[in-house]
Formats: structure tokens, sequence, C-alpha cells
């Protein structure tokens, strides 16, 4: 292993004290003995003004020791500023890497979990084995897959009936094809997931009605595939009070699968406020595209009422707002589990 410069200066000080001093004779030698010449009565005459601190070559001899004393000085402050690393230096790294490494893959522990939601299959499918070197692995079939799916779909409809029913029938539609390959199923099980996630945040978000379909489609993206995980981008409109617009929000971030919001827009044309008669007040949208989903909204008061004792909710309800909503699922994809390294 490679001497530590700094290990070196640290436990060995007085190593070091012996290095300079030799060096502080080496400069003497040179600089003040050599140049005061061989000649016995010159020896003794300089060496007489530089006992005395006189002459040329005892300023000469001040200025090199003080020179040597602020390198020496320099070289000391970068070894307590830690500017070389020591071997002990690379253990409490080293520690310290462990323990990050280790901090990290906790906090994947949990998107990991929702992810095992997302990649399990209907329960009671018809599986064969399929293509399976070692005869582990195992799918479903794709006619009992399609026949299962669309079971599901229609439970799932009934479901959310008040939430997606229109006069036509469900807003919510099965997929026309449900794949014949694992890869193609898989990905309609996921989507029909991320579907059913996103119902239930609704529901939870207090929505009053689910007013177009919930697109889910699975997205090229290297950028994220690189980091790990695939992106499926939900896109879904909604009637809602505003003010349940952060609860919707919150209610798909902490649902069963892994969602990220990336945005919400609602229309806001003008509107404004007419009072008809003291126990009368009335709303009315003035633009084409009505911000609010009714042309007016009336609070009526009985003759002779003075006090109401229903809520505030039951005597003016508020008004409910068109939002459309832009979401990301995640999928995932399977950690890659790195080689031992080679014993040593």
């Amino acid at each position: 292993m490679a001497l530590d410069p700094k290990q070196v200066l640290l436990e060995n000080k007085a190593l070091t004290i012996c290095y300079v001093l030799a060096l502080a004779a080496i400069i003497v030698q040179f600089t003040v003995v050599g140049p005061l010449g061989s000649g016995k009565e010159t020896d003794r005459k300089n060496k007489r003004l530089i006992k005395q601190g006189k002459g040329k070559y005892y300023q000469d001899v001040v200025s090199e020791v003080k020179r040597i004393d602020r390198n020496l000085n320099t070289l000391v402050g970068r070894v307590n500023k830690a500017d070389l690393l020591t071997t002990a230096d690379k253990v409490v790294w080293d520690e310290h890497k462990k323990n990050l490494t280790k901090n990290l893959e906790g906090l994947a522990v949990p998107y990991q979990k929702r992810d095992e939601y997302l990649e399990r299959w209907f329960e009671g499918l018809d599986f064969k084995k399929m293509g399976s070197k070692d005869g582990t692995g195992s799918e479903p079939d794709a006619g009992g897959f399609e026949e299962e799916y669309k079971s599901r779909f229609t439970k799932l409809q009934k479901s959310f009936q008040d939430l997606a029913s229109t006069e036509g029938g469900s807003i919510l539609q099965p997929a026309a094809k449900t794949g014949s390959t694992p890869k193609k199923m898989m990905e309609t099980q996921k989507i029909f997931w991320f579907k059913l996630s996103l119902l239930e945040a609704m529901k939870e978000g207090k929505v009053v009605k689910l007013v177009s379909k919930i697109l889910v489609s699975p997205k090229q993206n290297k950028i994220a595939e690189a980091k790990g995980y695939k992106v499926f981008d939900c896109r879904f409109t909604v009637k809602t009070q505003f003010r349940n617009i952060p609860l919707l929000v919150k209610a798909i971030l902490a649902s069963k699968l892994t969602f990220k919001v990336t945005g919400v827009e609602i229309r806001r044309p003008d509107f404004k406020l007419i009072q008809t008669k003291p126990s009368n007040l009335s709303v009315n949208g003035t633009a084409e595209r009505k911000f609010f989903d009714k042309g007016v909204y009336k609070a009526s008061f009985p003759e002779g009422t003075t006090e109401f004792k229903g809520s505030e909710e039951e005597l003016i309800p508020e008004p409910t707002v068109f939002v459309e909503i832009f979401a990301q699922g995640l999928d995932f994809l399977p950690i890659k589990k790195k080689a031992p390294a080679p014993a040593e």
C-alpha cells in the first residue's frame, strides 16, 4: 500500500523535526559558510559579525530561515485542513457509503410493494406453461384472460355506476383487444389496475361525476426507463366542487399504485352575482364556455324565515366545476442484482 504523506507527518513528528533541522543546516552551509570565504582571517571576521547580528550574510540567513518557517506553516495548514486523505478517512467514507446505500434501498421498499400490486394477474385464471426453459414460468391462457377481463370489467362498471354512469350507459368501456402474448396481456392487466386505482381515488376525493373516459396508455420514455421505471400516461375529466380538488389529488398520490400528478386544468370564464330579492340569490354563467356545470344556482328562503337551522352546504351548495387531471402511472422495472465481487 502506498505511503500516505499526511499519515507520516502526523505519526512521525520527531522525524519531521529532524528533516527540518537538517534542511536548515544545509541552507546555512550554502548561503553563509560558503560565501564567507575560506580564509581563516575572513572566517573569524564574518563569524564575529554573524554572532553580533551584523553584516549582509547575517540578514541573508535570517531571511532564509523565515522563508522556511512560512513554508512549514503552509504545510501544517494543509495537513490540518485535511487536503490529504488518510487510510482512516477512507474507512470512514466506505462506512458512510454503505449506510447511504442501505438507506436508499429502504426508501425503495414502499414503491416495490406498490409495484407488486401492479404486477399481479386476475385471481382464478387458467394458467399454462409457456416457453420456460426450466418449466417454472407461467402465464395465463389468452382466451381465459380475455374472458376473465370482460367479466371483471362488468363488475367494475357496476361498482362505480353512480360515479361513471350516463344516459347512454357506463362511461367506462373495456379494451377492444386484450392481447394474445404474455407481454400484451400484462399491459392490458396493468391498465385495468391503473383505472381501478384512479376510480377508487375519485370516490375518496369526493368527485361528483366522471365525465370522460379514463385514458391510460404506455409511453416510451428512455429517460424514465434508464432510471428504472416505465410511464403510463393517464388523463380524465371529472365534475367536482372546487374545494375538493386537493382531496382528489391527495387520493391519487396515496392510492395503492404509484402515480405522479403532472397537471390540473380548470376553465375560468366570467360569472356574475344577481340579487333579485332579499331572500333569493342566483349565480348565472355569462360566457359561452361555462365554468360551472349549471346555468343557475338558487337559494330560496320561505316567507317570514328569520333563522335557518340546516347546514350552509344545504342552504347554498357550492357549484361544481369541470376539472381535467393529467397523471402518470409508474411501473417500476425489476432491480438487477449486481454480481458478487470476486473473492480476493
